[in-house]
This record gives C-alpha cells, sequence and structure tokens, in this order.
C-alpha cells in the first residue's frame, strides 16, 4: 500500500469540484486545512448525526451545519443525505443500501466532482470508517481523486487517550504551517465549535487537541495513490465503546458487488 503525503502544495488547487463526504455535522472543522477558496464544495452528511439518547432532532444538526459553513464558504452546497433518507448515527453499517450508492454516484456526476475529501479509515468512529470505505468506492468508480483526513482514535483499549488529527501511517517528515495560517485555523476551529453547540461534550474532551493541532501547524492529510486504504486492524476498539465490530473486508465487498443504474 503506497501512501502520497502532501502539505498545502498545488495538489490541493488541482480539484475544480470537490465532493466532502462526512459522516456527521462538524466532521468537517477537522480538516479546515483541506478548503481551498479556488474550488466549489459540496457537502453531502451521510447521518442525521443525532446520536442515540440525544435530546435534540436531526434540525438542529441542519442548522449547525448551515451556521458552520456559512463561515468557511457560503457559496457550499450541502446536502443532509442522512437526514433525508434516515440513516442514524452509528447506523451506517446496517443501513446502507444499494440504492443510496445510486443516489451518491448521481451527485457526484450531475456536479461534476472531481475529487473527495472524506475522514480516514483509523477504527475511531464506525460511521467515519464506513464513510471513508464509500468514498474509496466512489473514486473506484468514478475514477476520482481521494483525500484522507486523520479524525480521531482512542490509543488505549480502557483509559482515555487518544490520537487527534494525527494519522495512524507513520511519516517522514512534516511540514510546519506559516504563523498566521496557524492562528486563523486555531480561531476558526474555536468558532465552529460553538456553532456545534448539541456537540459540547465531544468538543470538551477534543477541542482543545484539534486547536492545538492547529496552532502547532501539523495537521495532515493523506492522498491515496490506489484508492484502498489499509486496515488498521489494531485500532479497530472503536472508540472503547461497546459497538458493533465491522466486517471491513465484507462490507468493501459488498460494497463492490452493488449494481446501480446507468
Amino acid at each position: 500500500m503506497i501512501f502520497v503525503y502532501h502539505y498545502f502544495g498545488r495538489d490541493l488547487e488541482l480539484a475544480e469540484n470537490r465532493l466532502w463526504l462526512l459522516a456527521h455535522q462538524d466532521d468537517e472543522v477537522l480538516a479546515l486545512h483541506l478548503h481551498s477558496n479556488s474550488v466549489s464544495n459540496f457537502v453531502v452528511y451521510l447521518t442525521d448525526g443525532v446520536r442515540t439518547g440525544a435530546t435534540f432532532e436531526s434540525g438542529v444538526r441542519v442548522q449547525e451545519a448551515q451556521n458552520a459553513w456559512s463561515r468557511i464558504d457560503r457559496n457550499a452546497e450541502l446536502i443532509f443525505f442522512g437526514t433525508q433518507h434516515s440513516l442514524g448515527d452509528g447506523e451506517l453499517q446496517n443501513q446502507l443500501n444499494h440504492s443510496h450508492l445510486h443516489e451518491l454516484i448521481s451527485i457526484c456526476q450531475v456536479r461534476k466532482i472531481n475529487e473527495i475529501v472524506t475522514p480516514q479509515l483509523e477504527g475511531g468512529h464506525q460511521d467515519h470508517d464506513i464513510t471513508s470505505m464509500l468514498a474509496e468506492e466512489l473514486s473506484r468508480r468514478l475514477s476520482l481523486r481521494l483525500i484522507v483526513f486523520p479524525g480521531y482514535r482512542a490509543l488505549h483499549k480502557r483509559f482515555p487517550v487518544y490520537a487527534v488529527m494525527s494519522s495512524w501511517i507513520k511519516l517522514e517528515s512534516r511540514k510546519s504551517l506559516p504563523v498566521a495560517t496557524r492562528i486563523r485555523l486555531a480561531n476558526q476551529s474555536l468558532i465552529l465549535m460553538k456553532r456545534y453547540g448539541s456537540q459540547l461534550t465531544t468538543w470538551i474532551g477534543l477541542g482543545p487537541f484539534v486547536i492545538l493541532k492547529y496552532l502547532l501547524g501539523s495537521p495532515s492529510y493523506l492522498s491515496l495513490s490506489d484508492r484502498q486504504q489499509e486496515l488498521p486492524e489494531k485500532l479497530l476498539y472503536a472508540n472503547r465503546k461497546k459497538r458493533e465490530k465491522i466486517d471491513y473486508e465484507g462490507f468493501r465487498k459488498e460494497l463492490s458487488s452493488w449494481e446501480v443504474l446507468n
């Protein structure tokens, strides 16, 4: 498996129409360094963003995302796919089907998408991983460029230790960002966290690490040369929570077998 590692080079300017394929409203906070004013942004949220036991409804998440993207890119088109199709937070593995894939292919074709940005396969959240594999399938079928960014993953099965915005792939070198860019990204991430008020408990835990990552100037992303990620088997305790294990290879095979109408 070969990964090509980049930092804010010309490669990010190659896309004209970029699809952000995200699992939840607020995932984009972890990838602010990938935004470019030179591309058209189309954002698809695959779940309704409402976790089990939540005291808010999907409309709250829709409003929060709209407020967030008004700060990032007012011209971005937001598609609340999970809300439209009643795809629940944490349920992508069980609820996605071939008709959803068909519709996502149509979304890409109609909007002439040539690049997908999505979370990295890393075992931090099952929805992130399913979203990442779905993005791989879309990029394979439509010959699209695929960019993945790390979210978060547990480093210990019992203790609350996380790696945030840090790829589990070992990289040989890092390039620091200009100070002005670091401050801008850190400030923007803080503003967006406030706009996602329904996720306060999440951002209390992850927020300081996100801000620090931007301030240190070391957020990363991976450009996949062969559009398929390795399976991080040792990392798959998904947040240390008692969740259904994902059959990664099985899900990939199922995705590739789904036939869609032309």
